[in-house]
């Protein structure tokens, strides 16, 4: 079976518009987290992070802008580019461009998640393209899918981006359910109140050839499993015992 290897990554966020941005700023601290009062998102002040640097593009959204200047930035991490022909862009979002259907443009083809991926694919010459939206676990799974996809040989490069905007849609949908905390959240904390929500593009380049893309073979995704609790609409298993087969598939696959 074919090895699939990360060739290069991008992270635009509120932390900073690069990977290296990002990384020296976790070590040192610092949060991208801020108290939010814009009457747009929301009638109530939230804890959020937000991206605030000018990232804009006439005639792209703030969602297609963030996704653009990531994957801008994976490929060319790159020496070589992967063939446009060999390749996948897979697209990896819950809401992606729900930000149209708040400023009037319902009828606007790109709020539909296939039609960003078909778009953005055709923005970097991709042929072939791809959606993974499954919530929270969006982002994992669309590693496992462009990992399975270059080991059967559908593809020899896969490019992932992973992306959501803050929204009046998503925000409203995590105050009903009362998951958002008053205050800058505390995750493993006894007494966290709950979670702030953020905005972040993040790409990374998957391969079978690293050294046709001119990198050396440096980190390996060598297993993943999922699995479906069919619990509750926003709980998980109270056994976990889903989440222990999801693990013990990619222990397995990974043999370790």
């Amino acid at each position: 079976m074919k090895k699939v290897w990360i060739a290069s990554d991008s992270i635009v966020s509120p932390l900073g518009a690069t990977t290296f941005d990002n990384y020296e700023h976790l070590r040192k601290g610092i949060s991208g987290i801020h108290l939010i009062d814009d009457p747009i998102i929301s009638t109530q002040k939230f804890f959020g992070a937000r991206i605030e640097d000018e990232v804009y593009h006439p005639n792209l959204t703030k969602f297609e802008a963030i996704c653009s200047r990531a994957i801008h930035q994976a490929l060319d991490a790159l020496p070589k580019h992967p063939d446009p022909k060999r390749s996948v862009l897979i697209l990896s979002s819950t809401k992606g461009n729900i930000t149209l259907l708040e400023e009037g443009h319902p009828d606007d083809p790109r709020i539909y998640l296939h039609t960003t991926a078909s778009f953005l694919a055709e923005r970097f010459g991709f042929s072939k393209h791809l959606v993974v939206s499954n919530a929270c676990i969006s982002g994992v799974m669309a590693l496992i899918v462009g990992k399975r996809m270059i080991e059967s040989g559908q593809v020899h490069h896969a490019v992932i981006i992973g992306a959501d905007v803050l929204s009046r849609f998503v925000v409203s949908g995590f105050q009903s359910l009362q998951a958002l905390s008053p205050e800058i959240c505390k995750p493993f904390d006894v007494a966290r109140k709950g979670i702030n929500l953020g905005e972040c593009a993040a790409a990374i380049v998957l391969t079978s050839e690293p050294e046709s893309l001119g990198v050396q073979q440096s980190i390996r995704i060598s297993g993943g499993g999922f699995s479906n609790d069919a619990n509750h609409i926003s709980g998980p298993s109270r056994t976990g015992d889903e989440l222990g087969y999801a693990i013990q598939q990619a222990m397995d696959e990974a043999k370790i």
